[in-house]
């Protein structure tokens, strides 16, 4: 892919973290150090797990209310700690400067998943940012809707989807990537609220090659974990 499109997309996260707060500040693996690879569950800092052959150790796990504001003017963080709409970041590296904001060109090599989930006054009606009093997100499953694209995005959802998984690996000159998308699955919220969300997932990602947009349908990669991200 090219140099401009690795920049764009460093861009795009560094854009998101900015002004959220790292959830862990510190690395506390417990996973085993077997690769990646080998397809084994990958134990991180506390909550947060990942298993199959995209799973990597979650060193940091944050709350972003930004990126579906940004994105498609979704209301987020509502009163009393709830949610309309949320996305999720973990990462196995520190993407953060001195002063709080992420690093403007992401770092390499390091392993980042964004998981995305909109509320049901976003999956119930065409012009989400005309709902005035959005229904907060409540416990439960969020199916993953597919977008058949690249840069997924909560008012692209397909009917009947409420969530989105991107995984990204970083790594090479200028921040380049590759990326694998969830076909389907669900994320699951088990508890949410005043600056907490936990949850798990269990989807199956297609890798995207890039250069035609491509997205591998015919070979699904099951992945799955659990999640506990901070951040306001």
């Amino acid at each position: 892919m090219g140099r401009a499109r690795a920049i764009a997309i460093s861009t795009l996260l560094a854009r998101s973290f900015v002004g959220v707060a790292p959830a862990f500040t510190t690395a506390c693996s417990s996973g085993s150090a077997t690769s990646p690879e080998a397809g084994v569950t990958l134990g991180s800092v506390e909550g947060n797990a990942l298993s199959g052959t995209y799973a990597f150790p979650v060193n940091y796990a944050v709350i972003d209310t930004q990126l579906p504001r940004d994105q498609c003017g979704f209301d987020t963080a509502l009163d009393g700690g709830a949610y309309a709409s949320f996305a999720l970041w973990l990462s196995d590296v520190d993407i953060y400067n001195d002063a709080g904001g992420m690093l403007a060109i992401t770092p390499s090599p390091s392993h980042i998943l964004s998981i995305q989930v909109a509320g049901p006054s976003y999956t119930s009606t065409s012009n989400a940012s005309d709902v005035a009093s959005p229904t907060p997100i409540a416990p439960g499953v969020y199916a993953i809707g597919f977008e058949d694209a690249d840069d997924d995005e909560l008012c692209g959802l397909p009917p009947g989807g409420s969530a989105t998984l991107d995984r990204y690996d970083f790594a090479g000159d200028a921040g380049a990537y590759t990326q694998a998308t969830a076909l389907s699955g669900s994320v699951t919220v088990t508890s949410l609220g005043s600056g907490r969300i936990a949850g798990k997932f269990n989807v199956e990602l297609g890798a995207i090659v890039y250069g035609a947009i491509f997205i591998d349908t015919q070979h699904p990669i099951p992945f799955s974990g659990t999640f506990v991200a901070t951040g306001m």
